[in-house]
């Protein structure tokens, strides 16, 4: 997957975030890059191994750097990696889908990613 970057994400009034993104697929986490921008551009790849494409959802939540205290809950959102595979299963090749999620628990903002897909044959 391809995070792209975020927009409209809610400072609560203190001008420029220090923002990231941190993504998870069950026990699997990644983080991306600091950006620093109520529309940040975080532009990080990840790669993650899915064990069960019916039940796997890859999870993305957004956090304020916090230096001198805790980071800051700004939202989160989510992709079932079933619907990932519906979308991409009539297209030759590993294309890319553009994904633009709102992000819930916040006033505003979303993340814009890519994700592809690749199903490998078990022996």
């Amino acid at each position: 997957m391809h995070i792209l970057s975020g927009t409209k994400l809610d400072s609560w009034g203190k001008g420029t975030l220090q923002s990231f993104c941190e993504v998870s697929l069950g026990s699997q986490v990644q983080r991306t890059c600091i950006a620093a921008s109520p529309h940040p551009k975080w532009d990080s790849t990840m790669q993650f191994l899915v064990k069960s494409l019916s039940e796997d959802v890859l999870c993305i939540t957004v956090y304020e750097k916090g230096y001198f205290k805790p980071d800051e809950f700004l939202g989160r959102t989510e992709i079932r990696i079933h619907l990932v595979h519906e979308e991409t299963a009539h297209q030759p090749g590993a294309q890319p889908q553009l994904y633009k999620l709102a992000l819930q628990e916040a006033k505003t903002g979303e993340v814009i990613l890519k994700i592809s897909l690749q199903l490998f044959d078990q022996l």
